[in-house]
């Protein structure tokens, strides 16, 4: 089974080099960087020692400030130059799925192939319009992993609601990882029955 076979239903217009960049992007991403995700399933692993409990908490830090794909996937589909002007002239709101802590200058070099794919679609349009928007109140943040995970999303016309099941598939074997190097030092508690 392809993975366009595997997600068949959630999406209109299934794309399989699109998704499998997008899968390989995320794990890259969840890999290389200590990212707030895989901070908390750490966390949460050693408190719990349970990967399903630690793979939630991972999943439930996504949102606001970390991974916004929801709100970013909102961004794109409502974009116009006067709105991004109206978030951008209020010092309190942040534009989703701009920005990046790891990479100040630049893309997150994990998107790269993502960004390829993306450039050749209809809505590469919509995302340079709200970057040369951004750039144009003297902002240096690029387009993150937020943005680029929405923007597949639309391409294909993925399921409203279920965009963070790509997060899940492609981060959880570094959660794992992540939980086992967490975890490995901790005293055993035994089930008792």
């Amino acid at each position: 089974m392809n993975l366009t076979e595997h997600f068949q239903g959630l999406c209109t217009r299934p794309d399989g080099d699109l998704l499998e960049a997008l899968i390989r992007a995320h794990y890259a991403a969840a890999r290389d960087n200590a990212n707030l995700s895989k901070q908390v399933v750490g966390e949460a692993a050693v408190g719990s020692g349970d990967f399903a409990k630690a793979a939630v908490a991972g999943l439930l830090s996504f949102g606001g400030l970390h991974g916004p794909v929801l709100q970013a996937r909102s961004l794109l589909r409502n974009a116009t130059p006067e709105k991004i002007s109206a978030i951008l002239s209020d010092r309190s709101l942040r534009i989703p799925g701009w920005g990046n802590s790891f990479f100040k200058n630049r893309v997150d070099p994990a998107w790269d192939d993502v960004v390829v794919l993306l450039r050749e679609r209809p809505i590469w349009q919509t995302i340079e319009m709200i970057d040369a928007v951004v750039k144009s109140y003297g902002k240096t943040i690029h387009p993150n992993a937020a943005l680029f995970s929405a923007a597949c999303m639309e391409e294909m016309v993925w399921l409203d609601g279920t965009e963070m099941l790509i997060v899940l598939v492609a981060r959880a074997p570094v959660w794992a990882l992540e939980f086992a190097r967490a975890t490995q030092a901790l005293p055993r508690i035994p089930f008792v029955s």
